[in-house]
């Protein structure tokens, strides 16, 4: 076992080895280590949370948090299947309670990393030697590993449910100057309109209207830098219609008439 603290988190290789599957298809349960594997060769589909999955295919990297919401996998019979895989007692360096950067398996961005399963190969040989300069040389290769699905998980952990409500997003930010109904955005998204609500809450921090006025209202603070467009012009072209609704929400968002903030820019 190797051990190597930081004043974030401390990091025990449990285990580190290469292998192919012998169980083609399985579910994982309250998963105590966390796992990151390399498919040197062959293929793995992932199943977890609501209907979430992916595929691992050669030449890629997972990350497998120690979680107690469950995920299953499949191995591709069809093909030969090798895989690196290394086990980690990752805790927090505070609390030392267990420490993941997702609840949830994630397909780590490998792009332009180089020398991918000769890094693994290295520390698979590694574990098992018993000297300072190796043991040294793993864990700075693990730092990279372990950077790399830190940067993976945060970007895929926003999208999980970010993704569920990217058309609604989209279409908001095409068509925030024109009416939009709710039904327009439940329709795209394939989701109730408690479901949008909930997301878009979670996510967002605001509830699909209140997105759209702000997109309203960012766009009519540009447009407010040119002198030569009346507050009556700016209303229409923003989509508040109005030109006394738009100043009388644009007062109370922005603590000033849209007279005094052209003033002030």
């Amino acid at each position: 076992m190797l051990c190597q603290s930081t004043a974030f988190f401390q990091i025990k290789i449990e285990s580190a080895f290469v292998y192919s599957p012998k169980i083609f298809k399985n579910k994982i349960t309250n998963r105590v280590r966390t796992g990151v594997i390399f498919v040197a060769e062959g293929e793995y589909c992932y199943n977890f949370g609501e209907g979430e999955s992916f595929v691992a295919k050669a030449g890629d990297m997972v990350y497998l948090p120690p979680d107690p919401y469950p995920y299953a996998y499949r191995v591709n019979e069809n093909l030969f299947t090798r895989t690196y895989q290394i086990e980690l007692m990752l805790e927090d360096g505070k609390t030392g309670k267990p420490f993941a950067f997702s609840k949830h398996p994630v397909l780590i961005d490998t792009k332009g990393v180089k020398g991918l399963e000769s890094i693994f190969e290295s520390i698979v040989k590694s574990v098992t030697r018993d000297d300072a300069i190796s043991h040294f040389d793993t864990h700075e290769k693990l730092y990279g590993l372990l950077k790399l699905c830190v940067e993976s998980a945060a970007k895929k952990g926003l999208s999980l449910n970010r993704s569920k409500i990217a058309p609604a997003l989209d279409y908001l930010q095409a068509h925030y100057t024109e009416k939009i109904e709710i039904s327009t955005l439940t329709k795209l998204c394939f989701l109730s309109e408690s479901q949008l609500r909930r997301i878009f809450a979670k996510e967002i921090g605001k509830s699909p209207i209140c997105y759209k006025n702000e997109l309203r209202l960012n766009h009519a603070c540009f447009l407010l830098k040119n002198k030569e467009l009346s507050i009556a012009e700016i209303a229409a072209i923003s989509g508040f219609g109005d030109p006394y609704a738009f100043s009388h929400f644009f007062t109370k968002e922005k603590g000033m008439s849209p007279s005094q903030y052209r003033a002030n820019t």
